[in-house]
């Protein structure tokens, strides 16, 4: 024996079995992930290069270069000899207030980081605090330790 809630005709029905006022956004929704994923295939190959190329710049202009490691660690770069030297420091992203970036001690610092960083403490958390863009991501709030 077969129960029904009602009747609905072919008509009501989107091709899936879903009534089509359950179904959200239609056909424009699906347009418009369609259009930007061709976007992102188009324009990626254009803009990845374009970033390495300022990256590539800010090194030979500079010599350093900081930018984001993963979500939360700020990655410092450094050219020396015509290589390129790195360094992650550890952060943290905050729901309010600005990014927190966890500059070891003074001893801790001579502990963990590699030897070519080893008693420049000062001047590389410096070059971390003038490269800080205030306008795009917010100046990230520099805390000694952990």
């Amino acid at each position: 024996m077969r129960f029904s809630c009602g009747t609905r005709s072919a008509s009501d029905l989107n091709g899936k079995g879903i009534p089509e006022k359950h179904v959200i956004g239609g056909r424009w929704s699906d347009a418009f992930a369609v259009i930007l994923l061709v976007l992102f295939i188009l324009l990626f190959p254009i803009t990845w290069p374009l970033s390495q190329l300022w990256r590539s710049y800010r090194l030979k202009s500079r010599g350093y270069y900081v930018t984001r490691e993963g979500r939360d660690a700020i990655e410092y770069q450094e050219l020396y000899d015509g290589k390129v030297r790195r360094l992650t420091i550890p952060g943290e992203m905050v729901v309010k207030g600005p990014h927190v970036v966890y500059v070891p001690t003074e001893g801790e610092w001579q502990q963990w980081m590699p030897s070519w960083a080893q008693g420049r403490r000062e001047e590389i958390v410096e070059k971390l605090r003038c490269s800080a863009d205030p306008l795009r991501a917010g100046c990230p709030e520099f805390v000694a330790g952990r």
